[in-house]
């Protein structure tokens, strides 16, 4: 079942995939997903294109959440990307994730699409060695987002704006993508969405 990617869910959440990848496997706390090649999350900013066609394993919430995963990252290509998605619709959405560039280095990129714009910003990761935790609070209209490394404290990446709705309307959860060529499989472990007030 869906549902046993994460450990933790609000009762009555409903767990479904936006645009389920050609290969995944679930267990219990455990998610792996091989994207397709050519897929993405991002809306017309800089590039001038919108990319919908991500694979995003969500489920449903309303009030206040913490979502969490642990990424193990191993990336093959240009932009191989994996970490949370919170998403209200096709027009607003926020994607949170590891990402490969151009340059080999890794970086925590935030992207917040609001209205059908993307905004965009990245810090370097040192080293992806040990698992990532990647964490975003959702709360009194804005999301916070962290991440942690192996077992140390959690470290605040991002606060920005993220306006709650009514409930079945909000998701959050995991996704990979592969804007390039598919090749790589993103890990996640621990999953977990909790009510917080």
């Amino acid at each position: 079942m869906l549902n046993d990617v994460f450990i933790e869910l609000p009762v009555n959440s409903t767990v479904k995939w936006l645009n389920p990848a050609p290969y995944w496997e679930t267990d219990i706390g455990l998610c792996r997903i091989k994207p397709a090649s050519e897929t993405d999350f991002w809306r017309e900013t800089y590039f001038g294109h919108t990319a919908d066609n991500g694979h995003a394993l969500l489920a449903s919430f309303s009030g206040n959440v913490v979502i969490s995963t642990e990424i193990i990252f191993s990336p093959q290509q240009d932009y191989d990307q994996a970490g949370l998605m919170i998403r209200l619709s096709d027009k607003n959405w926020i994607k949170f994730s590891l990402e490969l560039e151009p340059d080999k280095t890794i970086k925590l990129g935030t992207t917040v699409t609001s209205q059908g714009v993307s905004d965009w910003s990245g810090e370097i990761i040192d080293d992806i060695s040990m698992p990532i935790t990647l964490i975003a609070e959702i709360s009194s209209g804005a999301c916070l987002l962290s991440m942690r490394y192996g077992d140390g404290l959690p470290n605040t990446v991002r606060i920005t704006p993220f306006i709650a709705v009514k409930s079945g309307d909000m998701w959050a959860g995991i996704y990979a993508a592969c804007p390039r060529q598919s090749g790589f499989v993103a890990n996640f472990e621990n999953t977990s969405m909790r009510v917080i007030k």
